[in-house]
C-alpha cells in the first residue's frame, strides 16, 4: 500500500542520514585532539578516536547502523518473496514477516 511504501522510504532515508552522521562523527574524531591516549608520548595530544570511550561509542553507532541495514534488507527480501514467490506457503510466510517488519523499518 501507499503507507507501507512511505514507511519503507522514510526508514531508508533515516538509515542514510544515520550513516552520514556516523561518517561525519568518525572524521571529526580523527581531527579533534584532546588529552593523551593510553600509550601515547607524554606532552602530546591524541586524536579523540584513540580514546577507548570514543572508540566504544563509535562502535556502538556502527553496530546500530548494521542492525538497521539488516532489518531493511530482511524486510525487502520478505516483500519480494511475498510478491513473487511461486510457492504459496513461502508467499504467506513472507507476507507475515513483511507485515511484522514494515512498521519497524
Amino acid at each position: 500500500t501507499m503507507m507501507n511504501s512511505a514507511r519503507l522510504s522514510v526508514g531508508l532515508e533515516g538509515l542514510a542520514l544515520a550513516e552520514r552522521a556516523y561518517q561525519q562523527a568518525l572524521a571529526y574524531a580523527h581531527e579533534r585532539t584532546q588529552g593523551r591516549a593510553i600509550g601515547a608520548e607524554a606532552g602530546t595530544s591524541s586524536p579523540i578516536v584513540d580514546h577507548p570511550d570514543v572508540q566504544r561509542m563509535l562502535l556502538d553507532i556502527r553496530a546500530c547502523l548494521s542492525a538497521m541495514r539488516g532489518l531493511c534488507y530482511r524486510n525487502a527480501e520478505a516483500l519480494d518473496l511475498a510478491a513473487r514467490s511461486t510457492d504459496e506457503a513461502v508467499r504467506a510466510a513472507a507476507d507475515e514477516r513483511a507485515a511484522l517488519l514494515t512498521p519497524l523499518s
